[in-house]
């Protein structure tokens, strides 16, 4: 081989190197992405438990059954005139 021919091979080569470099990167950009918006909903569900679990245990003992952590409601009268 000569040597002319030895540089358009590493020229072209170095072309698909660079074009799987190119979509590397844009693959590792969308990953990253993902990956921040996936890290954003787990601190938010995080957050979401914190204060359900806080909220739950600010609720008096009286007014919720064993293992439930929601009140429970009053029942409605069924006459207008007596509560």
């Amino acid at each position: 081989m000569n040597l002319p021919t030895l540089l358009d091979l590493i020229a072209g080569r170095e072309a698909t190197a660079g074009q799987t470099a190119d979509r590397l990167l844009e693959k590792i950009t969308t990953l990253t992405a993902g990956l921040a918006q996936i890290e954003c909903e787990l601190a938010d569900l995080k957050l979401a438990r914190t204060t359900l679990r806080t909220l739950a245990a600010a609720v008096s003992p009286a007014t919720t059954r064993p293992g439930r952590t929601v009140p429970l409601s009053r029942p409605r009268s069924r006459s207008r005139f007596f509560p």
